[in-house]
């Protein structure tokens, strides 16, 4: 079955011969870190097989919400709120991203006890998610065909529109200096002493930059899927902490379905 249409972007078409970045895969995460290490001057390379956003970060529901998160990743998720606010002026077009709210409907007792539980987990975020009561339910779902005991309800959370925000922020990527290849399969990874030197696409060979022997080079193998700008933005900090000879520690932690 095809796939959601996507806002079209433009892409480069020359594959160039080094870079200081290389970002494997090109859906929102990658983008994003495009973005970010642009922005600070990195010379990035963003390498993806097919189109951008072509898989799941344009079959989605776009949430981007602190509602509901593990109480590790609230910190991240409401980084992310900031940064989505301010998305559309940065990259100079449209992500769909509007703080709409967002809702966990309550059809049983245990449900709300379950939603109680979470948000008393969360109060020392300072939060404005809170239980609502049946008739308030009713008047924020406008049209509902049901009844229900309750809610959970979070107004500052919001949503983007998956196939827009993918390709307004790779062009706000490339406007910023990063370099983006479409159909470019990266196939393997040359090592040179023990650390990455180049990696190996469909289309040909790209090296990392030349640089002092006390720098790295990094490879960025980016998940598609996410919603979370937060976490490009960290992956950027470490990709241009590399780049600085100081690598970070802790990167350890796995940048789940942060923002769906």
């Amino acid at each position: 079955m095809p796939g959601p249409i996507l806002d079209h972007s433009e892409t480069d078409q020359i594959l160039p011969k080094r870079a200081d970045v290389i970002i494997i895969g090109g859906g929102i995460i990658g983008v994003s870190t495009a973005l970010f290490l642009a922005e600070r001057g990195v010379d990035v390379v963003l390498c993806e097989k097919g189109v951008l956003g072509g898989e799941q970060s344009s079959r989605n529901w776009g949430w981007v919400r602190v509602m509901g998160r593990d109480r590790r990743e609230i910190p991240l998720a409401i980084e992310a709120l900031k940064i989505w606010d301010g998305l559309d002026a940065r990259v100079g077009g449209e992500t769909g991203f509007r703080r709409s709210g967002i809702l966990y409907i309550s059809e049983s007792e245990v449900d709300i006890a379950n939603r109680d539980a979470w948000l008393k987990l969360a109060q020392a975020h300072d939060l404005d998610t809170r239980q609502i009561g049946p008739d308030e339910t009713a008047a924020v779902m406008l049209g509902a065909g049901r009844r229900y005991k309750g809610a959970l309800y979070t107004p500052s959370d919001g949503r983007a529109e998956p196939q827009k925000a993918v390709p307004a922020i790779a062009t706000g990527a490339r406007r910023a200096g990063a370099r983006i290849l479409t159909g470019c399969a990266v196939r393997g990874i040359e090592k040179s002493a023990g650390r990455i030197s180049a990696v190996i696409t469909e289309k040909g060979r790209i090296e990392t930059s030349r640089c002092r022997a006390c720098r790295r080079r990094l490879v960025a193998p980016v998940l598609q899927g996410t919603w979370h700008p937060a976490a490009a933005a960290e992956s950027a900090q470490l990709g241009a902490a590399h780049q600085r000879g100081k690598p970070r520690t802790g990167w350890g932690r796995r940048h789940r379905d942060l923002c769906l």
